[in-house]
């Protein structure tokens, strides 16, 4: 689970981050603060909205679509962790893209670079070590999250979520602190 949110939920914070500083589209300010909802919402609050649209019986699976369609398990999990997640990685790239210096950019497009090529081999580049540390810290936040995987689990079980029934269903101390 932790690899999973750690590279989906650094991607979903990297298109958010590389729209607000490198695209010119209306309602920035807009997209910035739906970025940033996740953060001060209650960290099962996301869980509790992805049952009720996408649930067994789900506004959207089972009223728009008619599907049956099951949220828990990890599918589900690094879904909402990677929606809970992102804004932590969105922030951090941001930051990092608008400390990029232009001029870099600029002397590739005097040397005929493309977009692409521009992106690839000059701002990637620059960028690996903030995207690294992006996948870190959501994998520790993945592996730390007890609330979303006790909501959302079902049967796939998480390290923290194993630890806290340990303790609270087993009343064994021992084994929660292996965990």
């Amino acid at each position: 689970v932790g690899v999973l949110v750690g590279v989906c939920g650094t991607a979903v914070g990297f298109l958010f981050a590389f729209v607000q500083t490198r695209l010119d589209v209306p309602f920035k300010k807009v997209l910035h603060v739906i970025a940033l909802v996740p953060i001060v919402s209650p960290p099962f609050a996301i869980a509790t909205a992805t049952i009720v649209l996408y649930g067994r019986s789900g506004i959207v699976t089972n009223g728009l679509f008619g599907l049956e369609y099951d949220i828990y398990g990890l599918d589900g999990l690094t879904f909402v962790l990677s929606v809970s997640f992102f804004p932590v990685a969105y922030l951090s790239l941001v930051g990092m893209m608008r400390a990029l210096d232009p001029a870099l950019e600029e002397a590739a497009m005097d040397m005929s670079a493309g977009r692409w090529r521009i992106f690839r081999t000059v701002q990637l580049p620059l960028l690996a070590p903030g995207l690294a540390a992006a996948v870190l810290l959501l994998f520790v936040e993945a592996l730390a999250d007890l609330a979303n995987p006790l909501v959302l689990g079902g049967d796939y079980t998480v390290l923290a979520s194993r630890a806290y029934l340990a303790v609270t269903g087993e009343f064994d101390t021992s084994s929660a602190a292996v965990y």
